[in-house]
């Protein structure tokens, strides 16, 4: 999420000690996510004073930050907390219909490109195109609005740029690719080397190029976002460059090399207590390891990757499945029939209870335990 705060103290309507409260959450320090009673006691006199707001600079100022208030307490609660991101979206979408209304005030149009991220957060969240396409549509015409000096212009490249990407993989379009990296060229370009949303914006054109099947491009740009996230000591944003840039490495053929930057990656992720990056890193790291032929590192991996997930989602999600299968794969390439029995049986078992007896996994797991003398 893009967050450019219009926050200003001292502004008539809003007491000092509000406005202090959301800017202080608002520009948080990387990586460091605002407490949940804090951008509760943010939230709620904002909304108050909007009450009594007429339409004006003042009252996109509100709207603006109300809105990412909430997109923030939804990025704290989760997807149970969608009316809150659908909140956002309104109020950011009426912040930037009242900005197009507003002349001499530039710092203004940061809500379009918060209106664009809460677009496509909640088209994510729903599966719902019509969402994406809408933020496609008003980043589009912000673009030819906007003047080129206008800082804030590069948030709405990179803002459209990213819901394009999404839009490509979701329809297949290349179109949208194309536009999606040409747009995150010029986001980069805008921002020059000096911002801090310049880690974000590069991992977002890495992603594009390597959708792009250009490997060496993207790994080299992910290298540009990892010494960004580094120099602002956005240590989240350091590990999923980590992560992101050993997957360039390795479609680029230096599997060897991939390798380390996922070990550094998972390291990166413990050090945050992030089972959910730490979990992603680990299946990945055990995947390059697999195609170097070191089988039995490959297994500690699958193992260790296992763990995380089930801590973070559960045994029976998805995600903690699809690691359960590997690992069962792992021990029976290394020969362990027990050990591949045991996880298989598992497999089997929490697969027929979630998924149901006929679920191509669960059928999976029982023809393999039928090859090995236990179906």
């Amino acid at each position: 999420m893009s967050q450019h705060s219009d926050t200003g103290t001292g502004v008539s309507g809003i007491d000092r000690e509000t406005a202090e409260r959301a800017r202080r959450i608002l520009e948080s320090p990387n990586g460091v996510p605002p407490r949940t009673e804090d951008v509760e006691a943010a939230i709620a006199p904002l909304e108050k004073v909007l009450t009594a707001t007429p339409p004006g600079p003042l009252r996109i100022t509100i709207l603006s930050n109300l809105g990412l208030l909430l997109m923030t307490r939804f990025q704290l609660a989760g997807p149970a907390s969608e009316p809150d991101l659908r909140r956002a979206v309104g109020h950011l979408r009426e912040a930037q219909h009242l900005h197009e209304r507003e002349t001499g005030h530039p710092a203004l149009s940061a809500t379009i490109a918060n209106m664009i991220s809460a677009q496509h957060a909640l088209a994510e969240l729903t599966r719902d195109q019509e969402h994406l396409d809408e933020a496609i549509r008003e980043g589009r015409k912000a673009v030819l609005r906007l003047d080129p000096d206008i800082p804030q212009r590069a948030s709405v490249l990179a803002s459209l740029s990213s819901a394009l990407r999404v839009r490509y993989d979701w329809t297949g379009n290349t179109g949208d690719l194309t536009e999606a990296v040409e747009l995150g060229r010029r986001a980069a370009a805008d921002l020059g080397h000096s911002s801090v949303r310049r880690g974000p914006v590069l991992s977002s054109l890495a992603g594009s190029l390597l959708a792009a099947g250009e490997p060496e491009e993207s790994a080299r740009v992910y290298a540009e976002a990892l010494a960004s996230f580094r120099e602002a000591s956005d240590a989240d944003g350091e590990a999923r460059a980590l992560n992101n840039l050993a997957g360039a490495v390795a479609r680029s053929g230096r599997t060897e090399e991939a390798v380390e930057h996922y070990r550094q990656a998972v390291e990166a992720f413990t050090g945050l207590g992030e089972d959910v990056g730490r979990g992603r890193g680990l299946n990945n790291l055990a995947h390059a390891l697999t195609r170097l032929g070191r089988h039995e590192e490959a297994v500690e991996a699958h193992t260790a990757a296992w763990h995380c997930r089930s801590a973070a989602f559960g045994p029976a999600h998805p995600e903690s499945l699809d690691s359960l299968r590997n690992l069962a794969a792992a021990h029976l390439t290394v020969g362990h029939r027990t050990e591949a029995t045991d996880t298989y049986t598992r497999l089997h078992t929490l697969s027929h209870e979630t998924l149901g007896p006929d679920h191509p996994r669960t059928i999976e797991a029982y023809r393999a335990l039928e090859e090995l003398g236990e179906g």
